[in-house]
Order: structure tokens, then sequence, then C-alpha cells
């Protein structure tokens, strides 16, 4: 079911490359959510880039895999700082994700605060 694919998704459960090409085999996108990105999905895979089970690219292609579902919702409450948080990730710009930057992204997903303020 497409649940069950956005789900893997969010939790890097199973190859992304795979659940991306399962995906694609939907022709539509619901209008309903269905299901939720959460401060703990974004972690989670930052954790796996800073332990390397993820590569920066990796890290970004997830990150525009999970904007490009509209059938997945942001946490309520932290639906700027998600939609930040995925933005930097899926675009990276000309400065790339770097473990130290990651470690504080990480931080603010946790604790909703700058890590500079700590």
């Amino acid at each position: 079911m497409r649940e069950d694919l956005l789900h893997a998704l969010l939790t890097l459960s199973r190859p992304l490359e795979k659940v991306s090409l399962s995906l694609l085999r939907y022709p539509w996108q619901s209008k309903k959510k269905l299901a939720t990105v959460s401060r703990a999905h974004v972690a989670s895979a930052l954790r796996r880039y800073v332990n390397r089970g993820l590569t920066a690219d990796d890290l970004e292609e997830w990150a525009n895999a999970v904007e490009g579902q509209a059938e997945i919702a942001l946490e309520p409450g932290y639906e700027a700082l998600l939609k930040e948080a995925l933005s930097l990730l899926a675009s990276p710009g000309p400065d790339p994700i770097t473990p130290r930057t990651a470690a504080k992204l990480v931080y603010r997903l946790e604790t909703g605060r700058d890590f500079a303020r700590q």
C-alpha cells in the first residue's frame, strides 16, 4: 500500500531507490495526508549521515523525495522548522551538509532552539 511505502520512505527502512521507484507505480497523489514527517524522522536521517550510514547525496535525495510527496504532512506545531530543515537538505546550495551542520540541525530539531544559543 502507498501508506506503507511512505512510512518506509520516512524511516529509511528500505532502500531509498526501491521505495522511490515503487511510489512511481501510483499514478496519482492523494489530496489526503497519508503520513506525517516528524522531527524524529529528520533527526534520524541526519544521525545516519553523521554515523556514515548515509552520504550527503543520499540525504539530499531523501529530503527531495519527502518534499515531493504531497501525501506527507509536516508534524503539527513544527511545520516551519521541518520545512526549513527539509529545504536545506534537499537544496544544500554551495555549502553542502557537513557532520557539524547536521549535529546542529539535530539539536534544533530536538530542542527547538538554535545551537549557538545553548
